[in-house]
């Protein structure tokens, strides 16, 4: 069976990405930052939903690294609507996480 983790699953793009797979049979680990969802309602036995914050790698379930996925989609983005969108404080430190998000790169700037 084909499996597929989905972060920021609950938004828009990522919860309609979520039943395109399940709709095609795939096991789908959604990640997102609420704690219950508010698109992906319907009972799937193949969805798996779990919170998560993306400024904290490290608080990825367990389950991620006890097995194998095929895919992996990154829609989480923290302040991609609202007043949070103009913050731009925020969003370089959301920018510069997504290019070290396990101590990795550095940045853009990073050159290994």
């Amino acid at each position: 069976m084909n499996k597929v983790i989905i972060t920021g699953a609950d938004g828009f793009i990522g919860s309609n990405t979520v039943k395109f797979f399940l709709s095609r049979g795939w096991t789908v680990l959604a990640l997102d930052i609420a704690e219950t969802p508010i698109r992906l309602t319907d009972v799937e036995p193949n969805l798996i939903y779990c919170r998560w914050d993306a400024f904290d790698p490290e608080d990825l379930p367990e389950s991620i690294w006890n097995q194998e996925w095929d895919v992996f989609i990154h829609f989480a983005w923290n302040g991609s609507a609202g007043p949070k969108r103009l913050d731009l404080d925020l969003q370089i430190k959301f920018l510069l996480a997504e290019f070290n998000p396990n101590g990795g790169a550095d940045g853009p700037n990073d050159t290994t």
